[in-house]
């Protein structure tokens, strides 16, 4: 959904560096990421992954957290956007256990661009196997 694109954005939970700063080509990037990110969930959630300690959790979201002038901006930043702390964790439980299988699965020995081809190729045989459907405006 937008808004979820738009609440990765806003609180810096995917790389957009190497996307066009334009709005709607940043939108793409991340809608792009965000369908990837799902596909790769629904196969971490078919092995068995274990959830990261809570002290990891807890370094992320401070990690976060910082990224925003004080506690009150980043509370406000994340009303604003339909998220409460939990629902952040949860993103963040997700997004350790979808490295960590990717780092099981395809190791971290490889040059980042060679590790980089193999996992979107990987995740291309995952959106053939599934009806991926998006729907612009």
């Amino acid at each position: 959904m937008r808004s979820d694109v738009r609440a990765f954005i806003k609180l810096g939970l995917v790389d957009i560096t190497g996307a066009d700063r334009a709005v709607i080509d940043t939108e793409e990037a991340v809608l792009s990421y965000l369908i990837e990110r799902r596909l790769i969930l629904d196969e971490v959630n078919r092995y068995v992954v274990p959830v990261p300690p809570p002290a990891r959790i807890d370094r992320e979201l401070v990690a976060i957290s910082r990224r925003f002038d004080n506690q009150d901006v980043f509370d406000l930043a994340l009303e604003r956007i339909g998220f409460n702390e939990n629902d952040l964790r949860q993103i963040l439980v997700d997004d350790v256990r979808r490295e960590a299988y990717l780092e099981q699965r395809f190791g971290n020995t490889l040059r980042d661009d060679a590790r980089a081809q193999l996992i979107a190729d990987w995740v291309n045989t995952l959106s053939e196997r599934r009806q991926v459907v998006r729907f612009d405006q």
